[in-house]
């Protein structure tokens, strides 16, 4: 027992004195400047060497013209956005029904209907998109205006399934079964 306190004292001893060696045997000044290189020092130690920004230095020549670039499209018509409007009355079956239309070349981005007394069933584009309509009903005599917004251009087609539009007949037909 005696023997094995004795070697674990020399391994402890020995040990100690090679650490302590081995951090005298290279100093600062034993060191060649310019020998260490970025891929011998620590992750921390290259953090600590980034500084910060310097100024911004001045602008630098301008470059030369790129080539022209392709030809447009041809512009669109020189016509002003327009408001249109119509004034309609409910006949007998008390029902109101009309829709005012955007001047050739212009497409509606909007409208409404002014019901006047009566109740709005449909107030929404046309199908096309070059107008809006409107139905109210209400007492016969009453009327109702109906108002659209135009601006230059053509309408494009949407899907079918993205319509946002029900023709007024449908409307129609599901308001008078609503208030039976």
């Amino acid at each position: 027992m005696k023997r094995t306190i004795v070697i674990c004292a020399l391994i402890i001893a020995v040990g100690a004195a090679s650490s302590a060696g081995a951090a005298k045997l290279i100093t600062g000044g034993q060191i060649k400047n310019g020998s260490i290189g970025m891929a011998d020092l620590s992750a921390g130690a290259k953090r600590s060497l980034r500084g910060q920004a310097g100024p911004r230095g001045t602008a630098g020549p301008v470059g030369p013209a790129g080539p022209a670039g392709p030809a447009g499209p041809a512009g669109g018509q020189n016509t002003p956005t327009t408001y249109q409007y119509g004034s309609f009355t409910a006949g007998a079956d008390g029902w109101a029904r009309g829709e005012a239309r955007c001047p050739a070349g212009q497409v509606a981005t909007g409208g409404s209907v002014s019901q006047g007394g009566l109740m709005a069933a449909v107030d929404a584009p046309t199908v096309d998109g070059l107008g809006w309509q409107g139905s109210a009903l209400g007492r016969p005599g009453f009327s109702m205006m109906v108002s659209v917004i135009c601006v230059p251009g053509s309408f494009q087609r949407i899907a079918r399934v993205a319509r946002a539009t029900i023709s007024a007949k449908t409307l129609e037909a599901q308001a008078a079964a609503a208030r039976r």
